[in-house]
Parts: C-alpha cells; sequence; structure tokens
C-alpha cells in the first residue's frame, strides 16, 4: 500500500527506500491505518506513558503535552485515565494545565479539569 501512513510490509518498507523501520509496532491483533482505530489504542499509549519514570523537567512536560493532546482527541478516554493514573503531581498538574490552555477544550470540561488538579 505505497502513499499509507505506516508501512506495514517488507516491501513497503523498500518502497520508500528505508533501509529498515525506526519502529516496529506489534500488537496481537491486525493493523488497520484508519483514524477511528485511535480509540482502541489510546489506553495502551496512556497506560505506557503511565509507566514510565521521567527524569528531569523536559521528560516530565513532554508526557503532559501527549496527556494533554490526547483529552484534546479523547476527552473520556483520558478524563478517565487522570482519574486513577499514577503520574507525578507535577506532571499530572501540568497535563491538566496545557488541556485548559487548549482552545479546542470546551470551557465546561475546562472547570472540570481544574477541580481535578492536585493539591500538593
Amino acid at each position: 500500500m505505497p502513499g499509507s501512513f505506516l508501512p506495514v510490509t517488507p516491501e513497503e518498507v523498500a518502497q520508500r527506500g528505508w533501509d529498515a523501520p525506526d519502529f516496529v509496532y506489534a500488537v496481537g491483533e491486525a493493523y488497520v491505518d484508519h483514524p477511528s482505530f485511535g480509540h482502541a489504542i489510546i489506553g495502551r499509549v496512556l497506560e505506557a506513558l503511565d509507566s514510565m519514570s521521567p527524569a528531569g523537567y523536559y521528560a516530565q512536560m513532554a508526557i503532559a503535552w501527549a496527556v494533554s493532546i490526547a483529552y484534546v482527541k479523547f476527552p473520556e478516554e483520558t478524563g478517565s485515565y487522570l482519574r486513577r493514573c499514577r503520574l507525578d503531581d507535577f506532571t499530572y498538574n501540568k497535563a491538566l494545565q496545557k488541556a485548559v490552555e487548549s482552545r479546542r477544550v470546551s470551557d465546561e470540561d475546562k472547570v472540570r479539569l481544574r477541580a481535578m488538579k492536585r493539591k500538593g
């Protein structure tokens, strides 16, 4: 499938002129390159972010930005994640802050996110 978002076969990798892919995404399910499947993997992405131990400000901010973007795109799933996540307080609060600062988050959601801030 030349022109697809990600190559899924060695032949497609070669068609792009690559020696090898930078990473391989492997799951026990079929790979489908379609935006509607974002809901299927966002939980796994958030789980992976939750399991990281960020060392330093920039690593914490990268995770916070990723969580805030996940909230913009998948508010229900990310909201559920935020209620039970194990992020450190700084990263968690920065993720909330960045989501609140987004113009793509409703005023109602911003009120809810502000109320979720951890005190510390």
